[in-house]
């Protein structure tokens, strides 16, 4: 339910509504999610050069880096990359590292299993 509500508002960027979405599988209810909402909703950067500004520009990842909940919120977007990854394909997933292998003597075999693999990445990160 928390997914079509966010979904049908126009102002939450589709990277958010993923994210918010996520929080909401793994069980997070209440004022958290909401505050998390409310933190990454909106975000813009600006540089500064001594005494000079650049013109905003909104964030697109919806994760701010050296944000203290960049790195958790991140973690929870990615998380479900693995299951992009089926035997007899191994994966791996530690902090921010993904690496996805096959143990054969057959490299078009690898190499077949291994792109079938990273065409549903990104299907599955638009979600």
């Amino acid at each position: 339910m928390i997914h079509h509500i966010l979904r049908s508002s126009k102002s939450i960027p589709p990277r958010l509504t993923s994210i918010c979405t996520k929080l909401h599988e793994i069980g997070l209810r209440g004022n958290l999610p909401n505050l998390l909402q409310s933190f990454l909703q909106d975000r813009s950067s600006t540089v500064r050069i001594q005494d000079q500004y650049s013109s905003h520009h909104p964030i697109q990842n919806c994760a701010p880096q050296g944000e203290v909940w960049s790195v958790p919120l991140f973690l929870i977007a990615i998380n479900d990359l693995t299951s992009c990854v089926s035997p007899p394909l191994t994966k791996r997933l530690f902090a921010d590292d993904f690496s996805i292998s096959l143990l054969t003597s057959n490299p078009q075999r690898t190499k077949r299993l291994l792109q079938i693999t990273l065409d549903k990445i990104p299907s599955k990160s638009r979600q």
